[in-house]
């Protein structure tokens, strides 16, 4: 014999749900009140899973999730300065307010080694 722990509810409805309720027991031909409720929440649960295992996947091409990062290293902004990352170049500018200006060509293996 299976033990099962059983919990009793209230459940309270106005009238236009109540109606509802008795339409839908009537249209599936249902008397039992507790029955019919069991029955709703299994169906309900059914067509969920149903409803995760057939989720449709979005037409077209997915979109990139992250821009590809910039590995380069720059001169630094100021005299005799180190190598600096793009956003570290950026960011150097910004945190003294002054205005950004367009970024210098990237250091090549030979001025890298100088940094080094």
């Amino acid at each position: 014999m299976i033990n099962e722990d059983k919990r009793r509810i209230t459940i309270t409805l106005n009238n236009n749900q109540y109606r509802n309720l008795q339409a839908l027991m009537s249209e599936d031909e249902q008397t039992n009140l507790t029955y019919y409720f069991i029955f709703l929440i299994q169906q309900e649960k059914k067509r969920r899973e149903e409803e995760m295992v057939n989720r449709k996947k979005p037409v077209g091409r997915p979109k990139k999730e992250t821009e590809e990062e910039d590995t380069n290293l720059y001169p630094a902004p100021y005299k005799d300065g180190g190598a600096y990352t793009k956003n570290d170049w950026i960011a150097w500018y910004e945190f003294r307010g002054q205005d950004v200006p367009p970024l210098p060509p990237p250091l090549n293996a030979e001025e890298l080694k100088k940094y080094e």
